[in-house]
């Protein structure tokens, strides 16, 4: 791999982390800011018969890269000539690779042209996007393949005072282009506050912006992540409650004792009447149906562990 296309590479890398950046800083600002700096950024054309060019508008784009057509502006002269070219002219194809394969780009994808381009690849010229972020270590990638001889063409039929110039494809309604199949200048480029120091500005500015939310969020994150595990805990005391509601549930309808309580101290009053005199009390239990079992040391045999045993029928429950 030679230094210029490491350079593109890196080029094409730091182009799309700013949009990026730039976009995600764009969508939660109020439109007054997003508009702040707007100007003449490129004069639209498309290509008609005959290789005319067609006007059809001026682009306007702020510092913060929001974009908009509109008309042109006297003595304001936009820096860059963008030609459309016709979708019919392209070939268009959508491809699943691999993040890898999506992080190179265009090198990855010439390699594979001759999987996705109709033409011969020496025939062939294309551009490409990305439709969606990664999903599963997959990307989304739509290709559009031209024919070599129909984009020098194009090439031809721009104006010799064009300072910058593009030709692409599938242009949306702010006129953006979803492909770029070549571009270039003639003679010095003019300098705006959008681009040299300016853009560096802006560039560090959005940075900044996004590293202070991502730690903002990262915090968020651990506050919800702590909310979390606190309400599976009081889901899990939940379900155990309801675990032991339901085994009580069960032990009811299986016929356990529910004797009205003035009942037990009825039966226990009865108890000094009924039980031996030297009786010590050691377990006192209720047995279905409705008796209260007391049970202690038999006074009549040495063994302590012999157990005497008196019930006390309680009566019907009223």
């Amino acid at each position: 791999m030679t230094a210029g296309t490491q350079l593109a590479q890196l080029t094409d890398q730091l182009r799309l982390t700013f949009g990026w950046a730039l976009a995600t800083v764009r969508a939660t600002l109020p439109r007054a800011i997003r508009e702040l700096g707007r100007g003449p950024d490129a004069r639209l054309a498309r290509l008609g018969p005959d290789n005319q060019l067609i006007p059809v508008g001026v682009r306007y784009r702020s510092w913060f890269g929001e974009t908009s057509l509109g008309e042109g502006m006297a003595g304001a002269e936009p820096p860059e000539l963008q030609l459309e070219l016709p979708d019919s002219g392209q070939y268009r194809h959508v491809l699943k690779v691999s993040e890898g394969v999506a992080r190179r780009g265009r090198a990855a994808l010439e390699l594979r042209l001759n999987e996705f381009s109709p033409l011969p690849v020496d025939q062939a010229r294309f551009a490409f996007r990305q439709l969606a972020p990664p999903v599963g270590g997959r990307c989304e990638i739509e290709v559009a393949v031209i024919r070599a001889a129909h984009l020098q063409q194009a090439i031809e039929a721009l104006p010799g005072s064009a300072v910058r110039w593009s030709v692409v494809g599938a242009v949306d309604a702010a006129g953006e282009p979803g492909f770029r199949f070549a571009a270039g200048s003639a003679g010095r480029r003019r300098r705006g506050i959008g681009r040299g120091p300016g853009l560096l500005l802006i560039i560090a500015a959005c940075m900044m912006v996004c590293i202070a939310w991502a730690d903002r969020f990262s915090r968020e994150a651990e506050t919800l992540e702590l909310r979390r595990t606190e309400l599976i805990g009081f889901a899990r005391s939940l379900r155990d409650a309801e675990l032991g509601i339901e085994l009580a549930e069960r032990a009811m309808q299986a016929g356990a004792p529910n004797v009205p309580l003035d009942r037990v101290v009825e039966a226990l009053r009865e108890l000094g009447g009924r039980a031996p005199e030297d009786l010590t009390i050691r377990t006192v239990t209720l047995e279905p149906p409705h008796s209260l079992v007391i049970e202690g040391p038999d006074p009549d045999t040495a063994n302590a562990t012999t157990l005497t045993r008196l019930e006390l029928p309680l009566g019907d429950e009223s």
